[in-house]
């Protein structure tokens, strides 16, 4: 989690926090779509500049935006927002770090655009209830969250187009005003039951 979030847990005792809990939550899901295909085609060390790149980017707003990175296995990352700590506006926070995530990516785009498989960045965000809390195994302890809310936010992701951001209608509603968004044909979202309204972003909110 970003510094200033883990200063926090630990100055007033990180276990209260983390137990389980139900908390409305923002998810965030990002994906570099086409890197499975990019990685079997090119050396391994060219696979890996570029994932390089990407979590570099990455990394960087999710820590300024003061997001939990929940998730992180290879080109697929999750963040929230509003757990473990309460924060003001989460939806609003989530869609200014994915903009700002794209924004960042720009530069590295161009070179990515060499490669002999096409990458870049696909994102998925939705808000609801989430069971939050510590799961471990084999001796390693994550946090993580569980609920409809996150297996929405991951399927947007997976529908949407390269460099597309998806947006679940609580999170549009939320940052209506704030950012340019359209909607979207229906989409099939597997394991999501009446997903409603599906919003795209097409331009960036004002600076924060």
């Amino acid at each position: 989690m970003a510094p200033q979030l883990a200063e926090v847990v630990v100055a007033v005792g990180g276990e209260p926090l983390l137990q389980r809990q139900r908390r409305e939550v923002t998810v965030v899901c990002c994906a570099l779509q086409g890197f499975p295909a990019l990685a079997a085609t090119v050396p391994p060390e060219q696979a890996v500049a570029v994932l390089g790149d990407y979590h570099t980017v990455l990394g960087q707003q999710i820590l300024q935006w003061e997001g939990t990175l929940e998730q992180f296995a290879g080109a697929r990352l999750r963040v929230v927002f509003n757990a473990p700590l309460a924060c003001p506006d989460p939806a609003v926070r989530a869609v200014r770090m994915a903009v700002a995530m794209r924004d960042h990516l720009a530069p590295v785009r161009a070179r990515w655009r060499t490669q002999p498989s096409a990458v870049d960045l696909s994102i998925g965000i939705a808000q609801g209830e989430a069971t939050l809390g510590l799961v471990s195994c084999a001796g390693r302890v994550d946090y993580t969250t569980l609920g409809p809310v996150t297996a929405l936010a991951e399927r947007l992701c997976e529908a949407s187009q390269p460099g597309q951001m998806l947006l679940s209608a609580r999170v549009g509603a939320a940052v209506a005003g704030l950012v340019d968004l359209a909607p979207v044909p229906a989409l099939s979202l597997p394991g999501c039951l009446k997903p409603g309204a599906i919003l795209q972003v097409c331009g960036p909110p004002p600076a924060a």
